[in-house]
């Protein structure tokens, strides 16, 4: 098979698209609003954050509530 540039395995994930279109959304709502693009960057960027710690702090919890449990021998 030749490798063709246009094929649909180089195209971005839809998470990442999905991401890069939420951002830049709240970086619009922000310049609406009278906020600098800088600002309006941080502002987007520490409302990710948030849903990263809350995302992995869950993980972590689930994680250790479903992980099997050590087997002693005697």
């Amino acid at each position: 098979m030749i490798n063709n540039p246009d094929s649909r395995e180089l195209e971005t994930p839809l998470p990442i698209r999905r991401a890069i279109i939420q951002e830049a959304g709240l970086v619009g709502i922000g310049h609406m609003l009278g906020l600098g693009g800088d600002v309006a960057v941080a502002l987007s960027l520490a409302k990710r954050m948030r849903e990263i710690l809350f995302g992995l702090s869950a993980l972590a919890a689930w994680y250790m509530a479903t992980r099997p449990k050590p087997v002693v021998a005697l």
